[in-house]
């Protein structure tokens, strides 16, 4: 209807123009509800941690070296349990344990550790900066578990570590409370028994 000067007519013409508008209003309205209802919510934060991809831990007589693989990291006052050639399930029921979520577990494939005495081990960055050890060897006998007791101290002397039975060894925990020094060689151990050495282990932790 065309506006003309008769307010009758003029507020006929415009009562729609009013409608329509408000009907905007409310639509506008209820777009901005439904958007709020369809936010994403924030990605959680980053796990905390310290990066170790392309870290190397070398082993000395006899010479083997495994390289942690890319995207690989050791959560704040965790674990990095490296076995020898053992599945994680295969690796927890052989030493009767369930490795807390706080540990990460590698399986080197049959690279390290290959245990049959005298061993002992390096800890370097992926830079070759030397991080932790060498550590003290593994008996001339093998068969032991060898426990860092105080991370603080040289992983190259004897009273840095205890020993025992490969029987008493403790992937996943154990370590000591340490002085936020970082990355160390926690422990290292054989498996006894005919075909076994597939669940020997080395194990790392971050007592940051």
């Amino acid at each position: 209807m065309e506006l003309g000067h008769d307010r009758l007519g003029e507020r006929i013409a415009l009562a729609p123009v009013h409608r329509i508008r408000r009907r905007r209003q409310l639509g506008l309205l209820g777009a901005r509800h439904r958007d709020r209802g369809q936010r994403v919510a924030p990605a959680p934060p980053p796990p905390t941690g310290t990066d170790v991809s392309n870290w190397r831990v070398v082993q000395a007589n006899s010479s083997y070296t495994f390289t942690l693989p890319a995207g690989t990291a050791i959560p704040d006052h965790g674990y990095l349990v490296i076995g020898r050639n053992a599945s994680k399930a295969a690796f927890e029921a052989y030493w009767n344990v369930a490795l807390p979520p706080n540990a990460v577990y590698l399986d080197a494939g049959d690279s390290m550790p290959v245990i049959n005495g005298d061993e002992n081990f390096t800890l370097y960055d992926a830079t070759g900066r030397k991080v932790d050890g060498r550590t003290v060897s593994m008996s001339s006998a093998a068969g032991r578990s060898y426990q860092r007791t105080n991370p603080c101290l040289s992983a190259s002397k004897a009273s840095s570590w205890t020993s025992g039975p490969d029987s008493g060894a403790t992937p996943g925990s154990g370590a000591g409370s340490g002085c936020a020094k970082g990355i160390v060689i926690n422990e290292f151990s054989d498996a006894s028994g005919t075909g076994n050495y597939v669940y020997e282990f080395i194990e790392l932790h971050n007592d940051r």
